[in-house]
């Protein structure tokens, strides 16, 4: 379990995807940065490993994240990811700021704005419209395709 705590406590298990999401200078990178220890800040980071320890936490940074890959190697990718957490039974945590792929690939999401958490929990019920226009001030719809994956549509700013 993986437990992050600071104004906004949550926990996470192993053998799931965790996207991080949230806008430019949201805090993402601090946030991983804080649990590698390479900093510190206010609250806590708490990291407990079940019998094998800490060490079952992989993270995918957001500079190697799958937007840059064409979609063949994203899904390609994603899925090994999900298939890792699943078989190794680890925690996957994936910057991103594309969530149509958290909504997809992501077991969890964690969003981040303003350097604290917004939500957490699983990805089709925390991104949600009222989720969009608040942390990434956009006026979207969340809509299910004939397969029942959801997809994000953008409509305008706020």
């Amino acid at each position: 379990m993986v437990s992050l705590l600071a104004s906004f406590p949550v926990a996470f298990v192993g053998g799931q995807v965790v996207a991080v999401v949230g806008p430019n200078v949201a805090g993402k990178s601090s946030l991983f940065k804080r649990m590698a220890g390479l900093i510190e800040g206010p609250g806590q980071v708490r990291l407990q490993g079940s019998k094998k320890g800490p060490q079952g936490i992989s993270y995918m940074p957001q500079g190697l994240s799958a937007s840059a890959l064409d979609m063949h190697r994203q899904v390609q990718v994603l899925g090994f990811m999900r298939a890792l957490a699943r078989k190794r039974e680890v925690i996957v945590f994936i910057a991103t700021h594309d969530l149509n792929q958290a909504l997809r690939f992501a077991d969890q999401v964690l969003v981040i704005a303003d350097g604290t958490a917004q939500g957490s929990g699983p990805s089709a019920e925390v991104i949600t419209e009222s989720m969009l226009r608040k942390v990434y001030k956009v006026e979207a719809r969340i809509e299910r395709c004939s397969r029942g994956q959801h997809h994000i549509l953008i409509d305008d700013i706020v």
